[in-house]
């Protein structure tokens, strides 16, 4: 719009001494006596122009913005982007994908070697079922703590920054902190329930097909609990995940992270209060999870015999609750409030000191993760073994993953941090969480589509996992461009405070 020139107006400025009549007449004089508009009227036409276009301007913004979001071209230079971002834990993307690594070999290895329609050779897998070789694969389960760690020190850190730019928790916007968390899970993991729910089935075929049948039935009865992401919980005292069974830990995950700001606010406001409040909590959940591993009578490690009859029947009460796996996930707060704390400083520990708590936190990893040979043979530990190893081993691993990102952000990771910040990381880093969505969907095809049975043995479950590996980021690739990375940028065009601080 083209800025009309002010002219120097010829109404005198309205004297407090005039009336209102005296006033109104010398602005009808001057419109009579001209012709053309007065200051006042151009200033009003301005400002209402001005208006319709800062509004268009928005409106145009918000449209290009949400059609950008679905752009394959721009959506695809972030995805594989390998430039990090200004103070982002390096180390963490090589932990996510690392993990997410070994827990595809744990499902492989574990739905290979335990299926018995689909083996060939039982005895031989019973054989080998003893070895050391088979220890790591079976102990998959335990990079669930990695994760846990890493989502509790993410929601701490960044969330105490938040606290210290607006000014404090009172201020904060705890609706789009919740919004914010229930709009990053939830698109994608609808998305690809509703693939496994209704498309998979039409996928391939075999001897084994069938088996989808039940597993879509009940999706279709119970999709709302994983909606809710009350799948571990519900009904009382809940599964391993329902229908789809591994998405346990993105309930469990939810769920901590509703209850997060307790733990959160009690560290801005005092680190003794969150010290002692952490304490507590852990005490008790310790205490819990034994109470649960003795009535229960859990056996230790692999072994299957249990040592006594189960008091609760008809669910599981440790392996996917928030009460079982609450301590782990408080690792990462209590790291996330000391970075918050350096604020990006290094922190310099004597190099004796560095390699010793290097050897602990290994040597607890390790016993962690082989301690439970003796299961495999046919010593039988006491129940009091079983217990304290059922309540604290996962724990214990989850403290020896927080050293190992504390060591690497503080600048005492030497080759370790460099091997886990490695920018390569990063692309498949940002597909991971797609990767853990369809993993368990696309080994499920490979079993059921199997047209003769499966002899184990290293080398066959070793190319069955590469194949099985790519296949996941393949497909993760596509449901992370298609899907989650769209919504990602969908939320910071709809959200101004997004747009702010992405």
């Amino acid at each position: 719009m083209v800025r009309m020139r002010r002219e120097k107006s010829s109404v005198q400025p309205v004297m407090p001494s005039k009336t209102r009549t005296e006033d109104s007449q010398e602005l009808d004089n001057h419109l009579d006596t001209n012709n053309s508009p007065t200051n006042l009227d151009v200033e009003i036409d301005y400002n209402e122009s001005t208006k319709c276009d800062v509004c268009a301007t928005k409106c145009q913004d918000i449209i290009i913005g949400c059609l950008m979001s679905f752009s394959v071209i721009a959506v695809g230079r972030k995805m594989m982007s390998t430039t990090q971002a200004k103070g982002a834990i390096g180390c963490l993307n090589g932990i996510r994908v690392i993990s997410m690594f070994w827990i595809i070999l744990f499902h492989v290895v574990l739905y290979l070697a335990t299926f018995p329609p689909l083996l060939g050779n039982i005895g031989y897998v019973d054989k080998v079922g003893e070895s050391w070789s088979t220890i790591i694969p079976r102990k998959g389960d335990l990079a669930v703590e990695a994760f846990l760690v890493l989502s509790g020190l993410l929601v701490t850190y960044l969330t105490m920054r938040q606290f210290k730019r607006c000014g404090g928790p009172r201020h904060h916007n705890w609706f789009l902190f919740y919004f914010h968390r229930f709009w990053r899970l939830t698109p994608v993991y609808m998305f690809v329930l509703m693939l496994y729910t209704t498309l998979v089935i039409f996928v391939s075929d075999g001897p084994l097909w069938n088996q989808w049948i039940p597993t879509q039935a009940e999706c279709e009865e119970t999709w709302w609990e994983h909606l809710l992401y009350i799948n571990n919980l519900y009904p009382l005292p809940g599964g391993t995940g329902g229908c789809f069974g591994w998405s346990w830990y993105l309930a469990l995950d939810m769920q901590l992270y509703i209850i997060s700001p307790i733990f959160i606010i009690t560290f801005y406001k005092s680190r003794v209060g969150g010290v002692v409040l952490t304490a507590i909590t852990c005490c008790a959940c310790f205490g819990v999870s034994a109470y649960f591993s003795v009535v229960q009578g859990r056996p230790f490690g692999f072994d299957t015999e249990y040592y006594k009859e189960p008091k609760y029947e008809g669910g599981d009460v440790l392996y996917t609750k928030p009460w079982y796996r609450l301590p782990n996930y408080l690792v990462g707060v209590v790291l996330g409030y000391l970075f918050f704390c350096l604020n990006g400083k290094k922190v310099k520990i004597n190099k004796i000191l560095n390699l010793f708590t290097w050897a602990c936190a290994i040597a607890v990893g390790l016993a962690v993760v082989l301690g439970v040979y003796t299961s495999m043979t046919d010593h039988r530990v006491d129940q009091w073994v079983a217990v304290l190893y059922e309540t604290t081993h996962r724990f214990a691993f989850s403290v020896a993953i927080g050293w190992v990102i504390f060591a690497c952000n503080t600048g005492n990771g030497g080759p370790v941090n460099t091997l886990l910040s490695w920018s390569a990381w990063l692309p498949l880093a940002r597909m991971n969480y797609c990767a853990y969505l369809i993993h368990f969907v696309i080994l499920l095809i490979y079993d059921f589509s199997l047209k003769q049975l499966f002899y184990y043995s290293d080398m066959n479950t070793a190319f069955a996992y590469i194949g099985i590996l790519v296949v996941t980021y393949m497909a993760a690739f596509v449901i992370a461009m298609a899907v989650e990375l769209p919504m990602i940028e969908l939320e910071k065009v709809i959200l101004p405070c997004k747009r702010k601080t992405s």
